[in-house]
């Protein structure tokens, strides 16, 4: 399939592998955006009025009530927040009279992206746990993709408001716990239909102990490993400062080959 023209150019397979996570979180959140239910506004009149029916006749009473009132569902969570905080109000006032509005707390400064934001990070999650190599420019490249999939026109470059610079990508990745790491190992790479030969392999598996009739304790799953002859840890502890820490057996590369075997029974066998 065709990939949407607001993805950057694929030039290396980073930014490949980027484009299409993209295009599955799009679809995600597209989905998850008609599963997203009504929500509803109060006034601060109105919350004041919730907030003293719930202290006055209890939480349950109010949900009733205002229900009715309103022509709509009201959460038993709002009103347990207008009962909250109708009496810190008439606790700092003295007179409940006097309550008779409820303003709405002021919030923390909102994110650029606004709910955006955390699909970027779940695209960001998805790519690590592909394997991917991330950088600040693929961080931009996806937010830029998502924020145009839903408005080219809220991007500076088309006269908007949301820039994304290297600052924001860096705010992006504090905010979201990310951190600059080198690479340790190598990723496996899985196969684009690994899915398919996943199934088909247990088919195989499966038609053969039919045809054949054998029994479970003879469908063996087994594995091998590298195992030291002189087993040592790398870790030790030493008086602060030191310059070198020595430790009996660090050289010792020799190592023999353990196998491990299980049963489909759930019998594990003896290692070989």
């Amino acid at each position: 399939a065709q990939q949407p023209s607001f993805l950057p150019a694929p030039v290396n397979a980073a930014v490949a592998a980027a484009n299409n996570a993209v295009e599955k979180e799009l679809e995600a959140v597209e989905t998850r955006k008609r599963k997203r239910g009504s929500y509803h506004t109060y006034s601060d009149e109105v919350r004041a009025q919730i907030g003293r029916h719930a202290a006055e006749n209890g939480n349950k009473s109010a949900v009733s009530k205002f229900a009715t009132k309103l022509g709509h569902s009201v959460s038993e969570s709002t009103v347990r927040s207008c009962k909250r905080l109708y009496l810190g109000k008439v606790k700092v006032v003295g007179d409940p009279t006097l309550v008779t509005e409820l303003p709405h707390g002021t919030r923390g400064r909102c994110m650029m992206l606004g709910d955006m934001d955390e699909d970027v990070a779940k695209y960001i999650h998805a790519l690590r746990a592909a394997g991917a190599p991330v950088s600040s420019s693929i961080v931009i490249a996806a937010a830029r993709g998502i924020v145009s999939h839903k408005s080219k026109a809220l991007l500076a470059e088309h006269g908007g408001s949301i820039s994304l610079t290297k600052d924001w990508a860096d705010s992006f990745r504090r905010r979201h716990n990310f951190v600059k790491r080198k690479a340790t190992k190598a990723a496996r790479k899985v196969p684009a239909d690994f899915a398919d030969l996943k199934l088909a392999f247990h088919k195989r598996i499966s038609d053969v102990v039919k045809e054949h009739g054998i029994p479970t304790k003879l469908i063996i799953n087994w594995d091998q490993t590298g195992t030291k002859l002189v087993p040592v840890n790398s870790w030790t502890l030493a008086e602060r400062g030191s310059k070198q820490v020595a430790v009996v057996g660090k050289d010792d590369k020799r190592e023999i080959t353990i196998l491990l075997a299980i049963s489909a029974a759930g019998s594990l066998l003896p290692p070989q």
